[in-house]
Order: structure tokens, then C-alpha cells, then sequence
């Protein structure tokens, strides 16, 4: 069977009717300022993150229509990357003491330094698009405002990073669902009250 974003969206139980329509919504979108590949690499930069199998052969599948063997190896750079700044900004938000709060300017020179990222061989552009998602799927303020602040002074307009994050978030609805749906069910019936 040929898997795709459209298996996802079929795969969704009907309590999740609302992440089929924000991703088929998404999907069906030209968003300003990012190319197709880029909108496959969000994806999979977000399936790598989410760390749901049958999402990531999913969103792969129908990735590799669009995106070239670089692309997916910047995607899982930068999941690990960040993954590891992330973790890392969570300690330099404060100095030791606890009392002053570091500047983030300061927090993501000192983090580009200790986790250089060498030889990624797409456009910049692309890396930071595909960090952006990694960023705020681990819920890192320091990247996620470093790599909007890049992308939105390189042209692409808020309102698509609007719907990029709509998107994202709608992927980790998806591999929530996924997941629930996974676990080991017990019919819900309701006793009635013994009094």
C-alpha cells in the first residue's frame, strides 16, 4: 500500500475529526514564501521529532516525491540539533544562581558554538525552516523566536509562519491520536450507580 499525508488523515479516529481538516486544509494550501520541498521537509523534520512510526512512513512516503536525499538528512540534523539546543537553553535561560536572566542573543551565540551543525548540504533557508519546526515541536523559545526573526528578515511573510505552526501543531495532534489509538482499548460503559 502506497502510504501518504492522506492515509494520515484517513487514519484519524473520528474524535480527531478537527486535526483531518487543519491537515487537509493545510496540505491544499500554497503558503507564501515556502516552497513545496520546504512544506515536505517541515513535515518530515516533524515526523522525525514526533517519533510516531506510522506517521513517519506516512509523511516519507510522499516526502521522497518531493525532496532530494539532503533533505531528508537536514531534516534529521536538525531534529538532533535542536533537540539538543533545546535541552541545552532550558539550563542557560538563567546563569547558575537563578537570579539573572540571560539574553537570547547571548543564550544562541553560546549554543551555535557548542552544537555547530557542519556540512548540511541544502540551502540555508531550508535548514532554518526545518529547525523552525524542531524548534517549537520542543517547545524552545530561544530558537523558535532566532529562526522566526531569520526567516521573517529573509522575506517569509508571519502569516505563513502562521500557518507552517497551524500545520505543525495539527501533526502533533495526529501523532497523539495515533497514539491513544495504539494503546490497549477497554470498551467505556457506564455503570449505573449502585446506591
Amino acid at each position: 500500500m502506497h502510504m501518504t499525508i492522506l492515509s494520515l488523515i484517513k487514519r484519524m479516529p473520528s474524535y480527531a475529526d478537527e486535526v483531518k481538516i487543519g491537515i487537509s486544509e493545510a496540505i491544499g494550501v500554497n503558503i507564501k514564501g515556502i516552497s513545496t520541498a520546504q512544506f515536505y521537509g517541515i513535515a518530515l523534520t516533524a515526523g522525525y521529532i514526533l517519533g510516531n512510526e506510522q506517521m513517519l512512513n506516512d509523511i516519507r512516503s510522499e516526502a521522497k516525491m518531493h525532496l532530494q536525499e539532503q533533505h531528508s538528512d537536514a531534516c534529521k540534523t536538525a531534529a538532533v540539533i535542536m533537540s539538543a539546543r533545546s535541552a541545552y537553553h532550558v539550563f542557560r535561560r538563567r546563569e547558575h544562581t537563578g537570579a539573572k536572566v540571560v539574553a537570547v542573543d547571548e543564550v544562541m551565540l553560546d549554543t551555535a558554538e557548542r552544537f555547530k551543525v557542519n556540512d548540511v548540504k541544502v540551502p540555508e533557508m531550508d535548514f532554518a525552516v526545518y529547525c523552525l519546526t524542531a524548534a517549537i515541536l520542543l517547545c524552545c523559545n530561544a530558537c523558535s523566536n532566532y529562526y522566526t526573526d531569520f526567516l521573517i528578515q529573509r522575506g517569509v511573510p508571519i502569516e505563513s509562519l502562521d500557518k507552517i505552526v497551524c500545520f505543525i501543531s495539527f501533526l502533533r495532534a495526529a501523532a497523539a491520536a495515533l497514539e491513544i489509538e495504539s494503546m490497549r482499548s477497554y470498551d467505556f460503559i457506564l455503570r449505573e450507580e449502585s446506591f
